[in-house]
């Protein structure tokens, strides 16, 4: 009954408060949405949450709407859901509300509540964002091969999107694992993806991948044999329908393929490999077996011909091998048209010319053999000078002519034509006045050139000049030039025979005393006179007397003038230097006036004056009293040397003693010292000054007091510290270590320990002794932490903190909010540390009114981790690209992602740099720190895609190449290198491919140009070009053109032997590189040259006495090469005939002589020169000479007496005597 009697005081209550309820005003507020962003053109639904206040009638809508995409409500805002409610009381309320498919992306849409009764809109609105949903990601069909390794698929998303792989086009659950294709069995498979981004996901997209089956080696067909060395076209395959060859040179298995066909090699019979490709899938490799037929030997033909220019040239000649037939080039070692007929060489032009001849056998040609020919040209006739003049019965020099070098003279007497010429130039006769024509020619390399005449005239010698009498002169005197009369006078100084002439008369030299002869010709149609004497006396002059300066003091005792003179002689004194006019007598001096003066005198000897000397005579004045000071000092301080201005100043006490140096006065008395000072100049002592000091006495230590203070720190309460005090008069202060403060110090608390200042006071410019006083700072030290770093995991029971003070202090904590306690804080663990590192609690301690220091302990509150991971991009290969790893919980962290890379991270946001090779899928394997193992973060796969660039290396220019020459390689390139990027040729040897050599030059772009190995062995190379694209690099694809390249030439000389006089040696010359070679090796003499195709070349050397060969140079179509080696020849020497074929036609006498050995050879030199060497029994030459003279004469009056042995060569035969000298 009581409870239905609430109902009716209720209604009256409502009617009572009705009119006062309806005067509160009404209003609507937008609570959160349930979601803040949705996936455009997929629509949806959410929760408007909102709360009102007042009374809203009966009858009463709430709606929900939703702005335009730039956040406006305008007039035609989208209802998205009602709700009829009539809330009379504060109400909180929700709208199901549903998103139109047909809005457009965007993040600024509102969502806010309106009322119908009475209208009311909210006060607020909630933000809502609408995503847009992507596009299907990128996709393209793959091939594999059967059993060919696959890796993960993937797709092309937009920037920050996500894939999700599915089974099939619609339905099932999504994975963001990428597949990978299984390709055991041939066939196609569909897979399907899509990618989400900002949480809305794209429709799928679908591809396929093929798994084709194996494809069967392409057909081949042997070619024909072929020469070797000869070009060969390139092989041939025939590839199924659809297909692509890949040549694999002589590689069976492995190496590099090339889409070019494979050129054979030429050099030897090899076996070449092809197969074919269609969609990725390779066939086995089909062989191919090349024949190389061996190219014959070069024909047998002489090496080297020598002609005279202008002399008659037969038909060259070579012989061929059975069944060979030869081939005539010519001039042309490469190309050229052959001829049957034997080549007849030009000489008419000289120098040398190669000729080349072949052989054909079973139709490939052999290389062509080298036949050298060297047309010597004739010498031009020897230089003279003519005429030559000689004086009647006067000695007169052989004949001269000037030779070309290398040329050999051949003297003809008075014969214009015919005679026997003569190595020996003739020395014409002076006994006869006149003229004679004479004739000489030279011979180079066997070739006679015309003869030159020179003219011999004889002229009379004439008569001496007259000559003029000269002198006497005194010593040092001008004298005259000599006279003397005829024609073309020469002058010849004092050379009674000798010296050099000259056409200026002699001046007599007057400085050396006595009788000198001079000399004078004349010379008349080139003949020179007899010299005619001049005699000339130059008689002693004296010195200078002698003299010294002489110096005294103003008004001092006055000296006589004085000097040295030579016995004998009269003195001259005179008071200017211009004056001739002298004084026996000094002149007298004076003193009263200070100055200087000069006084001259000179002596005379036998009529010849000296020169004047002079004499300084200075009087010095007296100088003026020293500048002095009066001084004084505190009593017992340091004094210093008193001072005064003047020059070598003098000190003397009040009694006018000397003191010895400088006086420091004393300062252990108070009260005044008097002291003297002179000055001297240039030895004259002024008058004395007088100086005084005063000591004056010191005052008392100022009166101090000690003082202690607390260090400083952060929790110390503040300080009062004044300047230090002192009682007395002007004060200075000083540090422990005695530096003056500019003013009183304050005393520093930041450090602990006593310090000391020091004071004292000044009274009277005298400071008394230092005062001290000590200043202690007294500290506290901080806390003992036994644990710096606690560290637990989210929600783990914590231990308090701990630390150790002091006995007798009292510890306060400082947690990190700044709360302080005095209690041992305990730190939760509900929540993960705010600061890295661990949030920061501080404890002090507090002793004898003392703040110690803060001591700091850090707390960790950790959670196991989450990873994720950013980093999706396409490269060029070689690039590296990062990847951003970003954590949750506390470090230190260990991960593991895909493709092998892991590590340890100190922080939680690290970027870490990978190189992927292919396009890879990086993701999430594993994450740990100490709380334990975590997991994979959103997103969790960064995809690298990688794009590779390719080279085409193009044809080569010049396909035969010279070791150490350039080669020129251009190539193309699709896609782009990575930045640093340099491409390098590399030649791969033809007949083994493993075998790479890189050149070293390097280019930025097409062509690469570099320069050939000079060692690089001969041979046929692939060209190709690669990049060096940091990193990884980039193989280039092999050059149509296959190159051959020739080899430089090398020699080695050796043949170390002992033979006889007069036996032949042979050296060896063994060759590297391709021939024909040419060598040039040489002794100590002369050189020798020959060009050959023989491999080892043998040449003879008939060496008379111990000789060591060289080689200089050796060269081949590639230029010159490196060259080694040296043989020596030891030959023995013999007292007897060795050769006797010259025995009979040779006669040597007088043997025994003294003088003249005379030689008779009874042979023809026309054709060959005779050579005489004359040696001692050690083998060391005496005398060397070539003659086409039948008889010749040897001095050999300057040798000493002994046993020598004369060889005689003539041509190829020769003859050794013995010859015994007195």
């Amino acid at each position: 009954m009581k409870g239905r009697l609430i109902y009716p005081y209720l209604f009256i209550c409502l009617c009572l408060t009705g009119p006062t309820i309806r005067s509160v005003a009404q209003t609507i507020t937008t609570n959160a949405l349930s979601v803040s962003a949705l996936c455009g053109s997929s629509g949806g639904t959410l929760s408007v949450p909102f709360s009102t206040t007042g009374i809203f009638l009966i009858g009463n809508v709430f709606t929900a709407q939703i702005s335009d995409p730039n956040g406006v409500f305008s007039g035609t805002t989208t209802p998205i859901g009602t709700l009829a409610l009539v809330p009379i009381i504060p109400t909180t309320a929700t709208i199901t509300a549903t998103i139109p498919k047909t809005l457009t992306a965007s993040a600024n849409y509102r969502i806010r509540v309106i009322a119908s009764t009475p209208a009311r809109t909210s006060t607020n609105a909630q933000p809502l964002s609408i995503q847009a949903i992507p596009n299907a990601p990128g996709v393209s069909d793959k091939s594999y091969c059967v059993g060919e390794v696959a890796g993960p698929l993937s797709a092309t998303t937009v920037s920050g999107a996500t894939l999700n792989w599915y089974a099939g086009p619609v339905g099932g659950n999504a994975s963001s694992l990428a597949p990978t294709p299984i390709t055991t069995a041939a066939g196609s498979t569909t897979y399907h993806v899509s990618q989400t981004l900002n949480g809305c996901e794209s429709s799928r997209t679908s591809f396929v991948v093929t798994v084709s089956g194996s494809l069967a080696a392409p057909k081949t067909a042997a070619p024909a044999a072929i020469c070797q060395g000869v070009i060969s076209a390139a092989l041939t395959a025939t590839a199924s329908a659809g297909a692509t060859l890949r040549w694999w040179g002589t590689n069976a298995s492995g190496g590099s393929f090339s889409t070019t066909p494979t050129v054979p090699s030429s050099q030897a019979t090899a076996t070449y490999y092809v197969s074919q490709i269609i969609n990725s899938c390779e066939s086995p490799r089909a062989s191919i077996v090349v024949t190389v037929k061996p190219a014959p030997t070069t024909p047998s033909a002489p090496l080297a011909m020598t002609y005279c220019q202008s002399g008659t040239a037969t038909p060259l000649s070579a012989t061929a091998s059975a069944d060979g037939t030869l081939n005539w080039y010519g001039t042309s070692a490469a190309g050229g048209v052959a001829s049957s007929t034997p080549t007849t060489p030009n000489i008419g032009t000289t120098g040398t010319t190669f000729y080349y001849v072949s052989q054909t056998i079973g139709g490939c040609e052999s290389p062509r053999a080298i036949i050298s020919v060297q047309v010597k040209p004739k010498p031009a006739a020897p230089i003279t000078t003519s005429p030559i003049i000689f004086c009647q019965n006067r000695v007169a020099n052989p004949l001269t002519a000037i030779s070309t070098p290398g040329g050999t003279l051949n003297w003809y007497g008075t014969n214009a034509t015919g005679g026997t010429a003569s190595a020996t130039a003739p020395t014409p006769s002076t006994s006869v006045t006149g003229s004679t024509v004479y004739y000489v020619s030279q011979s180079i390399n066997g070739c006679e050139g015309p003869r030159a005449s020179l003219t011999a005239t004889v002229n009379p010698v004439p008569g001496k000049p007259i000559v003029a009498a000269a002198g006497p002169y005194c010593e040092g005197s001008k004298p005259n030039s000599l006279t003397a009369t005829g024609q073309s006078l020469s002058w010849y100084g004092t050379n009674p025979e000798g010296g050099t002439p000259s056409s200026v008369a002699t001046v007599p030299n007057t400085t050396v005393i006595g009788t000198a002869n001079y000399y004078v010709t004349q010379t008349v149609n080139g003949c020179e006179s007899d010299r005619a004497v001049i005699p000339v006396i130059v008689k002693d002059a004296p010195n200078a007397p002698g003299t010294a300066p002489l110096e005294f003091c103003q008004n001092s005792a006055v000296p006589a003038l004085t000097a040295t003179f030579v016995a004998n002689a009269t003195a001259s004194w005179y008071t200017d230097a211009a004056s001739n006019t002298g004084s026996q007598t000094p002149p007298l001096l004076q003193n009263s006036t200070p100055g200087q003066t000069t006084y001259y005198v000179s002596q005379s000897l036998d009529g010849c004056p000296s020169p004047k000397a002079s004499l300084v005579v200075t009087v010095k004045a007296t100088p003026s009293v020293p500048g002095v000071s009066s001084v004084s000092y505190c009593n017992n301080v340091p004094s210093q040397q008193l001072t005064a201005t003047g020059t070598n100043i003098k000190w003397y006490d009040a009694s006018d003693k000397l003191i010895n140096g400088v006086p420091t006065p004393a300062t252990n008395n108070v009260g005044d010292q008097t002291f003297k000072a002179t000055q001297t100049v240039n030895g004259c002592e002024s008058a004395k000054a007088v100086l005084t000091v005063s000591v004056k006495p010191l005052p008392a230590l100022p009166g101090v007091t000690n003082l202690t203070y607390c260090q400083a720190q952060k929790d110390q309460p503040v300080q009062a510290i004044p300047p230090l005090t002192a009682n007395g008069q002007n004060l200075r202060w000083y540090n422990a270590d005695g530096n003056v403060y500019q003013g009183a110090p304050t005393p520093p608390v930041t450090q602990s320990g006593t310090f000391s200042f020091l004071v004292t006071q000044t009274v009277d410019n005298c400071e008394s002794s230092k005062a001290t006083i000590q200043v202690s700072v007294r500290t506290t030290p901080a806390p003992t932490v036994p644990k710096p770093v606690v560290s637990y995991c989210l929600d783990e029971k914590a231990a308090p903190l701990e630390a150790v003070g002091e006995p007798g202090s009292t510890l306060r904590w400082v947690d990190p909010y700044g709360r302080e306690t005095t209690s041992n804080p305990v730190p939760p663990t509900l929540n993960v540390n705010v600061e890295p590192g661990g949030d920061i609690y501080y404890v002090y301690q507090i002793n004898n009114g003392c703040y110690s220091g803060r001591s700091i302990v850090k707390v960790i509150v950790n959670t196991i981790p989450t990873l994720s991971l950013t980093g999706s991009a396409s490269i060029n290969l070689g690039q590296k690209t990062p990847l951003r790893l970003k954590f949750t919980g506390n470090p230190p962290f260990s991960y593991t992602l895909t493709g092998g890379n892991s590590g340890i991270s100190n922080s939680t946001d690290t970027t870490i740099s990978v190189l992927p090779r292919g396009n890879t899928t990086y993701q999430v394997n594993a994450v740990t720190n100490s709380c334990g193992i975590g997991l994979p973060g959103n997103p969790a796969t960064a995809i690298v895609l990688v794009q590779a660039p390719t080279i085409t290396t193009s044809a080569v220019n010049n396909n035969t190449l010279c070791a150490g020459s350039a080669l020129i390689v251009p190539f193309t390139t699709i896609g782009s290198f990575t930045s640093g990027n340099l491409f390098r040729a590399e030649l791969i040897s033809v007949a083994d491919t493993s075998k790479k050599f890189e050149l070293p030059t390097s280019s930025a772009s097409s062509p690469v140009t570099a320069a050939l190995s000079a060692t690089l062995a001969g041979g046929q190379y692939y060209v190709r070009v690669k990049g060096s694209n940091p990193d990884i690099g980039i193989l280039g694809t092999n050059s149509p053109t296959t190159i051959t390249v020739r080899s430089k030439p090398a020699a080695t000389l050796t043949g170390n032997q002992t033979i006889n006089v007069g036996t032949p040696a042979n050296l060896t010359i063994s060759f590297g590189g391709d021939g024909p070679w040419t060598v040039t090796y040489a002794d100590s003499v002369r050189s020798f040259s020959a060009t050959t195709t023989t491999n080892p070349y043998i040449a003879e050397v008939r060496p008379a006495r111990t000789t060591t060969y060289k080689l200089n140079n050796v060269s081949n179509t590639c230029g010159s090469g490196t060259i080694s080696g040296t043989a020596t020849i030891l030959v023995q020497t013999v007292l007897g005939v060795e050769d006797t074929s010259l025995d009979p036609l040779v006669r040597v006498y007088p043997v025994p002589t003294a003088t003249t050995l005379t030689i008779d050879i009874d042979v023809s030199l026309t054709r060959d020169p005779a050579e005489l060497s004359l040696t001692d029994l050690r083998g060391r030459p005496i005398h060397q000479l070539t003659t086409r003279s039948r008889q010749t004469e040897l001095d050999l009056s300057s040798q000493p007496a002994g046993v020598y042995l004369l060889r005689i060569q003539i041509g190829d035969r020769q003859s050794v005597r013995k010859v015994l000298k007195q």
